[in-house]
């Protein structure tokens, strides 16, 4: 029952592209470093569902979603960028409670078996873990 896991990493992966890309934009120097630091979060996250996968023998995740939502929400953050920092945050913050629900409604699916209930439930803690935007920007700006 791999397609949950893969589903959830092609999630993550076009979390790290979009932090890529704004990180990669962004003028603000204490933006830049926590959209760095994010990258580094969730490609963590997609290492841990990548290693299930290849556990259960089935290929990585090396591509995004062909979903549009998530990119929405990136292209979101993307305009905000140079405009005003709270609105890099906001949308941020979007696409991270968007990420927590996909991996809020994996854990409900009934057909996990025990391995992937328990990676994704590991995934999970790690995003909602993840300090704030905009605390992973406060320190850099003081």
């Amino acid at each position: 029952m791999s397609s949950r896991l893969e589903t959830l990493a092609h999630y993550t992966h076009d979390s790290i592209e979009g932090y890529r890309k704004a990180r990669e934009r962004a003028e603000s120097p204490a933006i830049a470093s926590a959209l760095a630091r994010r990258v580094e979060e969730r490609e963590t996250t997609l290492l841990r569902l990548n290693d299930a996968l290849a556990e259960q023998g089935h290929e990585r995740v090396a591509s995004g979603s062909a979903l549009g939502t998530f990119h929405k929400i990136w292209g979101s953050v993307l305009a905000a960028l140079g405009q005003n920092d709270n609105a890099v945050i906001n949308h941020v913050e979007e696409g991270e409670q968007f990420l927590r629900d996909r991996f809020e409604e994996g854990l409900k699916d009934k057909e996990l078996v025990p391995r992937e209930r328990e990676v994704i439930a590991r995934c999970l803690k790690e995003i909602s873990e993840s300090a704030s935007f905009a605390q992973q920007i406060e320190p850099v700006t003081r």
